[in-house]
């Protein structure tokens, strides 16, 4: 068995889920020698060549494996994309599992990755003992309204959150007013299946380690580089540059993630 740390990656069915996962995957192998897998769903043969295309050029130790396509003749045409994303992960589920199983036994296996619209793979990684871990791309007051918010609304408030346009939310960490209102679309309408499937994932945060992520949000909200985010948003462009850089708060933040995951 391979003893090099190996990652296991499901992305939801997003050219926008993959890209970012792509460039991840890279850093981890390129400045901290991991290998990886790639577990790709898909929806058709039209976005499987688009993803074939982004994955093209990868270094020798990302593998990829392509899953058969999932049929969505059941659903009506009204169905929201949100759906599309979680259900093509829910139902390649038993494929993923025989992946990990077979990655388990030939390699050092310590984590799997998916974004926000795959949670249901979580299920697959408890199955195996196999570390879940969520990545997130999004804001981190979207993050945050996710992981401290959305569950409370949904228990809570009887009424559709857009008949509510003023009410002002406690978002913990940030010091800015954010109305109803501004919330993402899939959260206005609760009798969608968008708002439906929006909640399931968002519920299942926590198969990951929500008091992790919650701490990290938290931490990063607080620091100074945060507060300068917030005070100062045409510094963007200058923070990201020193963020990145070797030695910068993402490097860091990222070469912690790796200690954690070689000592699980």
């Amino acid at each position: 068995m391979d003893q090099k740390p190996h990652i296991a990656i499901v992305p939801s069915p997003g050219m926008g889920h993959l890209i970012p996962l792509v460039e991840f995957a890279k850093q981890l192998v390129l400045h901290h020698e991991f290998s990886l897998t790639f577990i790709i769903t898909s929806t058709g043969s039209e976005l499987l060549k688009a993803q074939k295309s982004a994955l093209d050029n990868l270094p020798p130790s990302i593998n990829l494996i392509f899953l058969p396509p999932v049929s969505f003749e059941d659903l009506s045409k009204d169905t929201s994309i949100q759906a599309k994303l979680t259900l093509t992960i829910t139902r390649s589920l038993s494929l993923i599992s025989e992946v990990i199983r077979s990655l388990v036994s030939t390699s050092r296996l310590v984590a799997l990755v998916t974004d926000h619209f795959g949670t249901d793979a979580f299920d697959v990684a408890v199955e195996f003992n196999v570390p879940p871990y969520l990545f997130f791309t999004s804001s981190p007051l979207q993050l945050a309204f996710l992981l401290f918010n959305l569950p409370t609304m949904d228990l809570n408030v009887s009424c559709e959150y857009r008949d509510m346009p003023t009410q002002v939310l406690d978002i913990p960490g940030f010091g800015v007013l954010v109305h109803v209102s501004d919330l993402p679309d899939p959260v206005q309408n609760r009798k969608s299946d968008a708002y439906k499937w929006y909640l399931h994932n968002t519920k299942r945060f926590v198969l990951a380690g929500r008091n992790e992520i919650a701490k990290v949000v938290k931490d990063l909200l607080r620091s100074e580089e945060g507060m300068r985010i917030r005070e100062r948003m045409n510094g963007l462009k200058e923070a990201a540059a020193k963020a990145l850089s070797k030695g910068g708060s993402s490097t860091k933040t990222l070469s912690d993630l790796v200690a954690q995951v070689e000592e699980s």
